[in-house]
C-alpha cells in the first residue's frame, strides 16, 4: 500500500456523501480529528467556563451518537477503542466528554502556504509570527527567523510522535542553533536536512547528503485495527 498525507479540508464535511450515515469507523475518527481545537480556547457550556486545549475536542456522547447515526452504547465503544489503542484519551463528565486526540500535531501541524489557489497544494509549511507566539515559536523567531518555522516545526512533530519530544526552552535553542550550523543559515538546505531525518527514521539531524531530498512521506497511524 502506498502511503503518504494528503490536505483535507472541514469543508468535506458538507459532501453529501459524508452525509450520509451511519458513519464508519475510519469516518467517525476522522471527523474526530477535524473537531478538535486548533488551538487554545474558551467556551462557556451550562454557565462554566471551559479551557479547551489545542487537540482536544468538548462534546458528548449523545452528540456524537447524534452526528455519526450510532448508538450511544456504539460511541461508548468506539471510544474506549481508540482509547485502548493509544488514539485518544477521554475524560467523561456529567456534563461533558473531554476528548484529546493524541498526537494530534502530526494530523495538523502542516499550514497552508500563502498565494496558492484552488488546486494547487503547498508543499510546505508557512506561520505567521502571531501564530509563533507559543512556546517554541518565539524561540525559533530569534534564533532562525520566520521562515524556518515550517520544517522545525514539522521536526518537532516528528520528534513528538516518536515519543521523544523535546522539553524546555533551552533544548529549542540548542535544536535552532545545531540546524543554524549545519545548514549555514541556508533554508532550502536546513529543509533538506530535516526531511533527511525524518525519511531515513532518525532521531537526530546531519549535514546534508544530497541535494534534493525528497520530502518523507508522512500519513495517519495504523488504524488498520478499527
Amino acid at each position: 500500500m502506498k502511503r503518504g498525507y494528503i490536505r483535507m479540508y472541514r469543508k468535506i464535511r458538507d459532501n453529501f456523501l459524508w452525509q450520509r450515515k451511519p458513519f464508519s469507523y475510519i469516518q467517525a475518527w476522522i471527523d474526530l480529528v477535524m473537531m478538535a481545537n486548533h488551538k487554545d480556547d474558551k467556551l462557556l457550556l451550562g454557565g462554566e467556563l471551559i479551557h479547551a486545549k489545542r487537540g482536544e475536542v468538548i462534546t458528548s456522547q449523545i452528540k456524537l451518537a447524534k452526528r455519526w447515526g450510532w448508538s450511544r452504547g456504539a460511541v461508548r465503544r468506539f471510544l474506549k477503542l481508540l482509547e485502548g489503542d493509544q488514539m485518544i484519551v477521554q475524560k467523561p463528565t456529567t456534563k461533558m466528554t473531554m476528548i484529546t486526540i493524541c498526537n494530534y500535531d502530526v494530523y495538523q501541524d502542516a499550514r497552508p502556504t500563502r498565494g496558492t489557489t484552488d488546486g494547487q497544494h503547498a508543499v510546505h509549511n508557512e506561520y505567521t509570527k502571531e501564530e509563533l507566539k507559543n512556546n517554541w515559536g518565539e524561540i525559533v523567531l530569534k534564533e532562525l527567523g520566520e521562515n524556518f518555522a515550517g520544517p522545525v516545526g514539522e521536526w518537532l512533530a516528528y520528534k513528538k510522535q516518536k515519543r521523544q519530544p523535546y522539553t524546555g526552552a533551552r533544548t529549542i535553542e540548542l535544536l535552532c542553533r545545531e540546524i543554524r550550523k549545519l545548514s549555514g543559515g541556508d533554508l532550502d538546505t536546513a529543509r533538506g536536512i530535516i526531511y533527511q531525518s525524518m525519511g531515513n527514521g532518525h532521531t537526530g539531524l546531519y549535514a546534508l547528503k544530497h541535494k534534493e531530498p525528497e520530502k518523507p512521506k508522512r500519513g495517519f497511524p495504523n488504524v488498520t485495527k478499527l
